[in-house]
């Protein structure tokens, strides 16, 4: 195993269950009252930072111990990361925009902690699901676990696309897959320089023209089992399943592309746009 940004010795035999993810609420260096309670954090300059208590001190919890309490009711077997981060910072709502105070979360480091949990999953063969990989505001609803009005770090300075409740739980997945892209590459598929979309958790090649996205058509049949029934110059006709869908179909450079808007309603599936990694989502 290669890590990525963890060293070895700071990951002790353990049986982990879950990686929890948070920002401190303070300025980008890590205090001793965050290194007490979360076993690893980004600084605001991308340095992570150890906390004073090892993975396996929250291995078995008991009361009046000596682990990291980083998540109310739900630190046995969870491994708590942070972002050193957010001071003053103010959820937004529905009449108010996020206030993220004199230190925003920067995208380097949630990048940063998708790396950390990458390393930590693969370590401790954690599945990267909504119930093993999450943000500490999604606690209480994937988990049933009750918080404290938690949302970090649930909302990205960044991106005005991603700062109000309504949009946690994409903030939350859109975490997830870089911690599953961060595992292992995407086999047998190059990931188009352009973009990329996301299919039931696979990553196949993609591009934006004309004002819309496509996907590579082969990658997607082979990978999923669907059956190429007919191809013209504009349109490839596709089984999936039951059913026949007649999708916008491009040829670039000798690889052919079929409109995702087109395959998401065949699919019956949402489509997105995550404009940092440049992935188009179909969930």
């Amino acid at each position: 195993m290669s890590l990525r940004v963890l060293s070895l010795a700071d990951l002790p035999a353990a049986k982990m269950e879950r990686v929890i993810v948070h920002w401190t609420g303070g300025p980008y260096n890590a205090s001793e009252l965050d290194r007490e309670h979360y076993h690893f954090l980004v600084e605001g300059d991308g340095d992570v930072i150890k906390g004073d208590h090892s993975v396996k001190s929250n291995e078995v919890v008991v009361p009046g111990g000596n682990y990291a309490a980083h998540t109310l009711g739900c630190n046995t077997r969870s491994i708590g990361i942070s972002a050193c981060c957010m001071l003053g910072a103010q959820e937004g709502t529905t009449g108010r925009p996020l206030r993220a105070g004199s230190n925003p979360m920067k995208q380097t480091q949630w990048e940063k902690l998708a790396l950390v949990a990458a390393d930590l999953c693969e370590h401790y063969d954690i599945p990267v699901t909504r119930e093993t990989v999450l943000g500490h505001g999604e606690v209480q609803k994937n988990l049933g676990i009750p918080q404290r009005q938690k949302w970090d770090p649930m909302a990205l300075p960044w991106d005005t696309n991603f700062q109000k409740p309504a949009n946690y739980a994409a903030v939350g997945d859109m975490f997830r897959a870089r911690v599953r892209a961060a595992l292992k590459p995407v086999p047998n598929v190059e990931i188009s320089p352009e973009a990329r979309v996301l299919i039931r958790n696979e990553f196949f090649p993609a591009i934006l023209e004309d004002g819309s996205s496509w996907g590579a058509l082969k990658a997607m049949t082979t990978k999923f089992g669907w059956k190429l029934v007919k191809l013209t110059a504009k349109t490839a006709t596709v089984q999936i399943g039951a059913e026949a869908h007649v999708l916008d179909f491009i040829n670039d450079g000798g690889t052919g592309y079929v409109q995702l808007i087109d395959l998401a309603k065949a699919l019956d599936l949402q489509i997105s746009w995550d404009a940092i990694s440049r992935t188009i989502k179909l969930d």
